[in-house]
């Protein structure tokens, strides 16, 4: 993106009062059901699911997308960042361990 379009974007998200009509409401509502739905399959028992909530709450405020496969994508991009800190966290652990002996 370019700094106009990000400039453009931050101002109409921040211009964004919530949802106004019923069926966007409705869809809102829905969106905490999905997402909930999405961090209890990505988040393993001993993380923490409120962190990835506010991780992909981050990139839905950034990206702001607009349709289905919009939301996708930026569902998958949380997804994909989540299993990569996992990855480094287990990594430095191992290291961690190598070194220690």
């Amino acid at each position: 993106m370019s700094p106009k379009q990000i400039q453009a974007s931050k101002l109409n998200g921040a211009r964004s009062k919530g949802p106004i009509t019923e069926q966007g409401k409705r869809n809102s509502a829905r969106n905490s059901i999905r997402h909930g739905l999405l961090a209890r399959t990505v988040v393993l028992e001993e993380e923490s699911p409120e962190r990835f909530l506010e991780l992909l709450s981050g990139l839905m405020d950034e990206h702001l997308p607009s349709g289905a496969s919009q939301v996708a994508l930026v569902e998958t991009m949380a997804v994909a960042r989540w299993r990569q800190l996992r990855v480094w966290g287990a990594q430095k652990t191992g290291m961690d361990r190598d070194m220690a002996l």
